[in-house]
């Protein structure tokens, strides 16, 4: 379950704006690569949570899950990076990236731990992923919950980034008593993000099974 610490408050206008992502008003984009024609491998891809909150872990496990449904890579299980990487999860910290329209998101110095892992994971792709904002707006009559996700993709060798995540996505409550359901409703709105990524990098990656 997600903890609470992880679900603000939000005023409507804050609010507004995870809704513009979830709706394509902003940047929505669950997963490309930054160069048109880029050509994937077919190999191995470990998917790695870029903090150590319970929904940065959680998403990462749903990604990994939805890859292994969607996607003919060989996708690392969670528990198997959690053996390979030893001491898992890593905070890897972000920053505003220089370029909006092909965002890096990991601040300067921190792909050194990307790499570090890497040399444990052996895979082909490491991708990335942080929740970057999970709020839950309330008004009279109505709760939502909105997450934000970003996320970059790591071919190795040679360790560069070549792909990226900067999108958002929306619940409306589904439990009438108020707050009854926020537990499943997060959990549910993670998965659906989670679903719509893997999609996107399997049909990206040209892997996704028919």
């Amino acid at each position: 379950m997600i903890t609470s610490r992880c679900v603000r408050l939000m005023a409507p206008f804050l609010f507004l704006a995870v809704l513009a992502l979830a709706t394509g008003c902003a940047t929505n984009v669950p997963f490309d690569f930054f160069q048109e024609g880029y050509k994937p491998r077919t190999g191995s891809i470990a998917v790695v949570s870029g903090g150590t909150d319970d929904a940065d872990v959680k998403f990462a496990e749903y990604v990994t899950k939805s890859l292994q449904e969607k996607s003919t890579l060989k996708v690392l299980s969670q528990a198997e990076v959690d053996r390979r990487v030893g001491k898992y999860p890593v905070n890897i910290k972000t920053a505003e990236p220089k370029d909006s329209g092909k965002p890096v998101w990991p601040a300067q110095g921190e792909k050194a731990k990307v790499d570090a892992m890497h040399g444990a994971l052996k895979t082909d792709y490491v991708l990335v992923v942080w929740v970057a904002g999970l709020s839950r707006y309330s008004s009279r009559n109505s709760v939502s919950y909105g997450a934000s996700i970003i996320g970059n993709l790591f071919e190795y060798p040679p360790g560069k980034i070549v792909g990226y995540s900067d999108f958002g996505r929306s619940r409306s409550q589904s439990c009438f008593l108020f707050g009854g359901s926020e537990g499943k409703d997060i959990d549910a709105l993670l998965r659906g993000s989670a679903e719509d990524l893997a999609e996107d990098l399997a049909d990206r990656t040209k892997t996704a099974k028919k």
